[in-house]
């Protein structure tokens, strides 16, 4: 049985706009048309996938009724092609929201890429007026983890495990005492996950 992702949570203080996206000379920023869909699908279909070709986009965009095109962003260098991308997901009833399928192709990573559409997908949030933004990821997504930090993401610790699984990925960055969201995902307080070598 696999072992649930973590999460994040980000209650918005500071509103990220369209300004705030830096990208490289000579990129931009574009939203997913229905002819962009297979350079979409091709920044995902990689051999450990789970899911390939047009199961990608039915699993991931599809299956996610606060999923739209005009909220899914990506990065296009100067010869056209997209090969970044995130998307925000946008709840108007609760007014809630996050990042989904954060994702840049592997020879382009190192350039901004990531934030850049981490950055467009929460200017958009943003601008709804999000008041609380839910993200998945993984342990081993450290790079991702450090962006979603620096965006104002912080620790949701929404089962009984969190906290040690937190404790080894700050570790890790470095990171000794950090804010993180309760289990229910409403109160942040500043939680030291390791001091002096032991687990408070």
């Amino acid at each position: 049985m696999s072992m649930s992702q973590i999460k994040m949570l980000r209650f918005p203080g500071r509103r990220y706009t369209e300004a705030d996206i830096v990208l490289p000379e000579g990129w931009s920023m574009v939203t997913l048309t229905d002819d962009r869909i297979g350079e979409w699908i091709g920044i995902f279909d990689v051999p450990e996938s789970v899911h390939h070709g047009m199961d990608i986009y039915r699993h991931a965009v599809l299956g996610f009724p606060d999923v739209a095109h005009e909220r899914i962003f990506l990065a296009r260098e100067p010869g056209g092609r997209c090969v970044a991308t995130a998307a925000a997901r946008w709840n108007p009833d609760t007014r809630r929201g996050g990042l989904h399928m954060v994702r840049t192709v592997p020879e382009y990573r190192g350039l901004g890429l990531g934030r850049a559409v981490s950055v467009a997908a929460t200017a958009a949030l943003d601008a709804l007026g999000t008041e609380r933004e839910e993200l998945s990821t993984d342990e081993y997504r450290v790079p991702a983890i450090r962006l979603y930090l620096s965006l104002g993401y912080v620790p949701w610790l929404y089962e009984d495990d969190m906290f040690g699984r937190w404790q080894g990925v700050l570790e890790e960055l470095g990171i000794c005492s950090c804010p993180a969201a309760d289990k229910a995902g409403e109160k942040i307080e500043i939680m030291k996950f390791k001091t002096d070598g032991e687990i408070k």
